[in-house]
C-alpha cells in the first residue's frame, strides 16, 4: 500500500475490539471468507492449523498465528483438495488483538472489491519505532523495523506527519508499558537490531539500505519528533 520494497512472508493484521479469542471462533469465519478466493479466483483455500502466542488467556495481548493451505488449479491435489488433510504450500496469517490502532484508511486493491481497511503510514511508523524500544524486555531482535522505517522516510519522508507520529508513538508504548523517549533508542536498541540485518534485509529487497545509513535514518526521525528526551 505504502510503496516498501521489502518483501515478506506472511500477512498481518490487527483484529477490531469484538474479534473471538478462540481458535475454533477464528478458523471457521476465515474458512468460509476464503471460499470467496474459489468462487473469484478458483483458489481452493482453507485454515491448515491455527495458534495463540502466547497460550493462556491471562495475556490479553496476543497474536493468532494461521497458515492457511491452497491449491491452484493445475496443482497435484486440486481435484481431491478437500480430502487432504495438510499441504506444503500455505500462507502464513498473523492476526494481533488488542493492538493499539490510532489511525486507518480505506483503500482500494481492486475497483470490483471492498476498500481494504489499512492504517496509515503514520500509524506504521510509529507501530516500528515501539517494536524497536520492545526488543530489550522481550529480547528480540527487530532488524526489517530499522529497514522499513529507513524506506518510508526516504520515500515519504516530506509527507509524514510528524506530530501523529509522536503522538502515536506515546500511546501505543504506554500501551505495552514502554517509556517512548529520545534517549531510549540507545547502543542497546541498536545492537538488537544489528542482529541478522544483513541476512534478513538484502535477499528480500531490491532497494538494499546499509545498516549504519538505515539506524541513522531513525535517529534522525527520532531527533524531529517531540517526545521527552
Amino acid at each position: 500500500i505504502h510503496g516498501n520494497m521489502r518483501s515478506t512472508l506472511d500477512l498481518d493484521f490487527s483484529a477490531e475490539a469484538g474479534f473471538p479469542d478462540n481458535p475454533d471462533d477464528i478458523k471457521s469465519p476465515m474458512d468460509a471468507a476464503l471460499t470467496w478466493a474459489e468462487r473469484r479466483h478458483q483458489v481452493k483455500a482453507r485454515c491448515q492449523s491455527i495458534h495463540r502466542k502466547p497460550p493462556g488467556h491471562d495475556k490479553t495481548m496476543p497474536t493468532y498465528s494461521l497458515k492457511v493451505c491452497y491449491q491452484l488449479p493445475g496443482d497435484r491435489h486440486y481435484q481431491n483438495f478437500e480430502e487432504r488433510k495438510s499441504f506444503s504450500e500455505v500462507v502464513e496469517i498473523e492476526i494481533s488483538l488488542n493492538d493499539v490502532l490510532c489511525e486507518t484508511d480505506e483503500r482500494e486493491l481492486e475497483a470490483s472489491t471492498k476498500p481494504l481497511r489499512v492504517c496509515t503510514l503514520e500509524d506504521i511508523v510509529a507501530e516500528k519505532l515501539r517494536a524497536l524500544l520492545q526488543q530489550i524486555p522481550r529480547k528480540r531482535s527487530r532488524p526489517q523495523d530499522v529497514f522499513d522505517i529507513a524506506s518510508m522516510v526516504r520515500r515519504h519522508g516530506a509527507s509524514l506527519d510528524l506530530g501523529k507520529v509522536a503522538s502515536f508513538l506515546v500511546r501505543k508504548s504506554e500501551a505495552r508499558d514502554i517509556v517512548a523517549g529520545k534517549s531510549a533508542f540507545n547502543d542497546a536498541v541498536r545492537e538488537r537490531a544489528l542482529v541478522g540485518y544483513e541476512e534478513q534485509i538484502r535477499p528480500f529487497t531490491t532497494d538494499f539500505i546499509p545498516f549504519d545509513e538505515a539506524w541513522g535514518e531513525v535517529l534522525a526521525l527520532i531527533a524531529r519528533l517531540g517526545i521527552p528526551d
